[in-house]
């Protein structure tokens, strides 16, 4: 069975795969020039989650009233479609949690992985299996319109249980969706991927709800004017919520994470320099070792004058904060890691001694097991400050042991797993 290509089907079909690059391109610029923007896009509750949520509430808008106005789509796969966008866009804002101010129960907050209201974080991570995702989309997407196109049988079959088919100008998002299932690996890179296959369930809504009003598919100028549309109103009411829902909290911790691990890990220290730099420019993004890991990445620089600067600096913040808590390990910790790089080991071991002493004193008073563990994980991290891997892995290996919910359990495998003892250049 053939069917012959509408008019402005190759000018529309352009068109998407103008804008599909322009997706691909997007988040390649970011991640390699301009890592605050790369963190802001990524990050939860800002650009791509809020556009995830946004093009799925379009998406279950857009197939709800297709589903009103024709009867014939009224079929499984097209019921299951609009579920499906409603459930995934509420899973993806945890059903308005943060929005809403909700307080999860306390048996989610204990088995979630990330204390949130929400089914999909009861899960492990499933990036390893991506990939069963990928052919799903792809077989979907690509392979099943070929098949109707070749046999009477199949496009029967379809059109029984209402499978949705993707026209072929729409299989540029598609695509784009699949490459970065299969091919990309930045850090969270998972984000940009959930975000463009939302995108493009949104692009098929519409193009299905147009089919449905006017009986037939919309191509050409008309197609594309709607499509464009739809994408702008998407970004629009994304940027209100960015405005407007923002948590300021999870970008502090993303701007520190990419700055002291995801970038210089890779070697990318301009990178992550760029991060540092934005974050001096606006503290309420700092965190209390933030000047240690500049101070480390001028090191590494070869900005030797620069970081003893900054290095000091940072040894002035802990000795502050000493006097402001002086039961607290940490700042004792992060003195001792200062002043190792600084090349003062004789300094940097007693300071490591006190912060062991201090824990060990937290021990002795914990009453139950989170105290416990938390003294453990802290006792475990001056170890691998001080060079003893093994110590310092026992002591993890107890805090997590003692760890009641899953989402500290998660949190600490997060740190093991990345737990490294940089070889930064000391001063001279």
């Amino acid at each position: 069975m053939k069917s012959r290509a509408l008019p402005g089907t190759s000018l529309e079909l352009a068109v998407n795969i103008t804008l599909a690059l322009a997706g691909f391109v997007l988040v390649w610029y970011l991640y390699y020039f301009h890592p605050v923007g790369y963190v802001y896009f990524i990050t939860e509750d800002y650009w791509i989650e809020w556009a995830t949520l946004v093009a799925y509430a379009v998406a279950f808008g857009l197939l709800v009233w297709a589903l009103f106005e024709q009867k014939a789509l009224r079929k499984p796969g097209y019921f299951l479609l609009a579920l499906a966008a409603f459930f995934v866009g509420m899973e993806e804002i945890s059903w308005g949690q943060r929005i809403l101010g909700l307080r999860p129960p306390h048996f989610i907050a204990a088995q979630n992985l990330k204390g949130e209201i929400n089914l999909h974080n009861f899960i492990p991570p499933y990036h390893s299996y991506l990939w069963i995702l990928g052919i799903v989309l792809l077989v979907w997407s690509v392979l099943l319109p070929c098949l109707v196109q070749r046999s009477i049988w199949v496009g029967r079959f379809c059109a029984q249980l209402g499978i949705p088919i993707v026209p072929i100008p729409l299989w540029p998002f598609f695509f784009l969706v699949s490459y970065f299932t299969f091919f990309v690996r930045f850090p969270r890179w998972t984000e940009a991927m959930e975000g463009y296959l939302a995108i493009a369930i949104a692009v098929l809504s519409l193009d299905l709800a147009l089919t449905a009003r006017h009986g037939a598919p919309v191509r050409g100028i008309r197609g594309m004017v709607a499509t464009g549309t739809m994408l702008l109103t998407v970004w629009t009411l994304t940027a209100l919520l960015v405005h407007f829902f923002p948590w300021p909290q999870e970008l502090q911790r993303y701007l520190n994470r990419f700055a002291a691990i995801d970038y210089p890990s890779r070697g990318m220290l301009r990178q992550a320099e760029l991060l540092v730099d934005y974050m001096n420019q606006n503290p309420q993004f700092m965190q209390s070792d933030t000047h240690l890991h500049h101070g480390e990445l001028l090191m590494r620089l070869g900005r030797h004058a620069e970081a003893k600067k900054v290095l000091e600096l940072a040894m002035a913040e802990q000795e502050q904060l000493q006097q402001r808590d002086p039961e607290d390990p940490v700042p004792h910790r992060m003195a001792g890691r200062i002043l190792t790089v600084l090349g003062r080991p004789s300094e940097a071991q007693r300071a490591f001694l006190v912060a062991m002493e201090k824990d060990r004193a937290r021990l002795d008073r914990a009453e139950d097991a989170a105290a416990k563990s938390s003294a453990h994980w802290s006792l475990g991290e001056t170890l691998f400050a001080m060079g003893d891997s093994e110590g310092g892995f026992k002591e993890f290996s107890i805090a997590r042991g003692l760890a009641q919910d899953r989402r500290t359990r998660r949190r600490m495998d997060y740190l093991m797993h990345h737990q490294r003892q940089p070889k930064h250049a000391v001063a001279e």
